[in-house]
């Protein structure tokens, strides 16, 4: 799980960025979604790797068996996420 944190961490770093991923995971460890910080690329303060994963993923019925998997603690906007 964790690999996919990374790679998207290192897309991140390539592209210019802040190198931060992330990847939620369903309770069967399906991957639903990853991304990687965009703070930077696209100007957006609100755009975190956690905000990118949860984006990709698409709206789900509930996220209490998911699983978030960062490269970095994540702050107080993504830990209310």
């Amino acid at each position: 799980m964790l690999a996919v944190a990374v790679e998207e961490a290192r897309t991140g770093l390539a592209e210019g960025g802040i190198p931060i991923g992330a990847a939620l995971f369903g309770p069967d460890g399906e991957l639903l979604g990853r991304g990687h910080n965009r703070r930077v690329q696209d100007g957006d303060p609100s755009m975190h790797a956690e905000t990118a994963a949860f984006r990709a993923a698409g709206r789900l019925r509930g996220y209490g068996r998911t699983t978030m998997v960062t490269t970095l603690s994540p702050c107080w906007y993504c830990s209310g996420l």
